[in-house]
């Protein structure tokens, strides 16, 4: 059986091969000519604007890195900060107490002292006051025992000049 015989039973014909093959030649140049460059620039542009997509996704990602390690560096600096307004607020809290307390003792030492002055004023005063008393009694009981009255600016210094005696004994 010849090769032409096998083609002939299967039903293949050489002519419409051949007619088929120059077909599909003029077809794959006319496409090529006016609708492959079309699409291959449209391929193209779309793969150009997918690798742009990429290129943007990773240069995002590197600034949201970039942007999340600068928001760490506030974070950590804002808590630096906020601890160190703490501690200056305590120190300044601690030396105004301290300035309070000290304030607060001084006023009442000065209390402290401004009443024992009144206290010593008052115990002169009483003591001069008791000594005044003393002569006048003292004089009327010597002017009752004498009965008769001497003079009293005498009697006076006789008097004062014995309790001063008293006082420094």
């Amino acid at each position: 059986m010849d090769i032409n015989e096998v083609f002939a039973k299967i039903g293949f014909d050489g002519k419409m091969f051949l007619f088929n093959v120059v077909n599909f030649l003029v077809i794959l140049l006319v496409l090529r000519k006016f609708f492959f460059k079309k699409i291959f620039d449209a391929l193209d542009a779309r793969q150009a604007k997918i690798q742009e997509g990429l290129d943007d996704a990773e240069k995002y990602k590197h600034e949201l890195k970039m942007a999340e390690q600068l928001s760490a560096e506030i974070v950590d600096k804002a808590k630096h900060d906020g601890t160190e307004i703490i501690m200056n607020s305590k120190k300044e809290a601690e030396l105004l107490a301290t300035n309070i307390k000290n304030q607060a003792q001084d006023d009442i030492s000065e209390l402290e002292q401004k009443s024992r002055e009144q206290i010593e004023l008052e115990r002169k005063q009483m003591i001069a006051s008791l000594k005044k008393e003393t002569a006048d009694l003292a004089i009327m009981a010597t002017e009752k025992i004498i009965k008769e009255k001497l003079d009293k600016k005498r009697d006076r210094e006789i008097i004062d000049s014995y309790l001063d005696q008293l006082e420094e004994k």
